[in-house]
């Protein structure tokens, strides 16, 4: 047998202790043991546990701020030092200024690019309010001799105006009527408009909105003498109340009348605003109040028109500012006795060419008229703001 035959070697592999019977064969040294197989340690998932993965080391602390050292008159080591890290400071201070500066002429820039589409509308309340208004003013201090209108700068005019009663019962009966027509307009229209927001689909009130805004294609004028032909004492209600076995009523040159035609121009509009607000309310509150035994006056009255509050304000603002310097409806419906302003108006330039005092009346309509609005805008948008 040969000397390195494979049985050798392989008793020699499996027992290196026990002597080979083939001669010469000598044993090797046995080869190294292997290592045992070590487990894999499973990660744990989140940030739990001691046996996980160790967590990320704290991140270094800030560093502290620089102190602006005193300054050293000297010449000492010091010295240098400090003016070193002054300077850093002011260099850090100059570059924050300047990034400020970037800031605040941005903002300059869009202001400057928002005045530039606010413009027009600033020109065109310039032109054709501020400036006459302003005007009218000027020209209650005129006075006017031999027909003609000489500037000057009297109180003559204010105080013809405010010493005379007629002016002040003209005053207050304008004041009567606008109110009574807002409260008139808004208490017609809010059924309207609550069926047109809560009881229809979104396409009939879309229809009910374009049929209310046809109206105004027509001159108010023409609408105003419409009403003759159905106030008149032959005219279609008193023929209807004829075969009632009621009336003649007379409807004409009345305060009846001249509400009538208040109404014929702001009934439309109070409807169309209410509408609006009143379609804005979010449904699933009302729903919630009748589901917790509200009944429908209460719902309405701790519900709907806290929510539609500023709607309904705004709605019976421009029925006020419409009624109060209307002269078609007084005039033509209302027989202008008593008068209201609007027709005090016209009556004072007629007589005389008085102007100026005509002025005094129109600036004392401007003065009410700004008093209710501002009014009337703190009520309806002062308390939310506060709040």
């Amino acid at each position: 047998m040969p000397a390195f035959g494979w049985p050798g070697a392989f008793r020699a592999h499996r027992a290196p202790d026990v002597a080979d019977a083939t001669p010469g064969f000598r044993p090797g040294p046995p080869p190294p043991p292997r290592p045992p197989p070590q487990k894999k340690k499973k990660k744990k998932k989140g940030g739990g546990g001691g046996g996980g993965a160790r967590p990320p080391p704290p991140p270094p602390p800030p560093p502290p701020p620089l102190s602006l050292p005193p300054p050293s008159w000297g010449g000492g080591g010091g010295g240098g030092a400090g003016r070193r890290k002054r300077a850093l400071l002011c260099r850090r201070h100059i570059g924050a200024s300047l990034a400020n500066q970037r800031d605040c002429n941005h903002g300059h820039r869009m202001t400057r690019f928002a005045l530039t589409f606010r413009l027009p509308i600033i020109l065109w309340q310039a032109l054709f309010f501020v400036g006459p208004l302003a005007f009218m003013v000027a020209m209650s201090f005129f006075l006017v001799k031999n027909y003609r209108m000489e500037e000057a700068f009297e109180l003559k005019n204010w105080a013809r105006m405010l010493t005379r009663g007629y002016v002040w019962d003209s005053y207050w009966y304008t004041l009567q009527m606008a109110a009574l027509s807002t409260v008139t307009a808004t208490l017609v229209g809010f059924p309207a408009a609550w069926t047109l927001a809560f009881r229809v689909s979104a396409s009939v009130r879309r229809w009910a909105i374009f049929l209310l805004i046809i109206p105004f294609f027509t001159s108010y004028l023409v609408r105003t003498f419409s009403w003759f032909v159905i106030l008149a004492e032959s005219g279609v209600l008193n023929a209807g109340f004829g075969v009632a076995g009621l009336g003649p009523f007379t409807m004409l040159n009345t305060p009846f009348g001249t509400i009538v035609g208040y109404l014929t121009l702001t009934l439309p509009l109070v409807v169309i605003l209410q509408t609006i607000a009143l379609a804005n309310i979010d449904q699933n509150l009302v729903q919630a109040a009748r589901n917790l035994g509200c009944p429908s006056t209460r719902v309405i009255w701790t519900v709907v028109i806290p929510l539609a509050k500023t709607g309904l304000i705004v709605a019976a603002l421009f029925c006020f500012i419409l009624s109060f310097g209307d002269f078609v409806a007084p005039y033509y419906l209302g027989g202008s006795s008593p008068p209201t302003l609007p027709i005090l108006i016209i009556d004072t330039t007629k007589s005389g060419q008085q102007w100026p005092r005509a002025a005094v009346v129109a600036v004392m309509m401007m003065i009410t008229l700004f008093s209710i609005a501002a009014t009337a805008i703190w009520l309806a948008y002062g308390k939310r703001s506060s709040k």
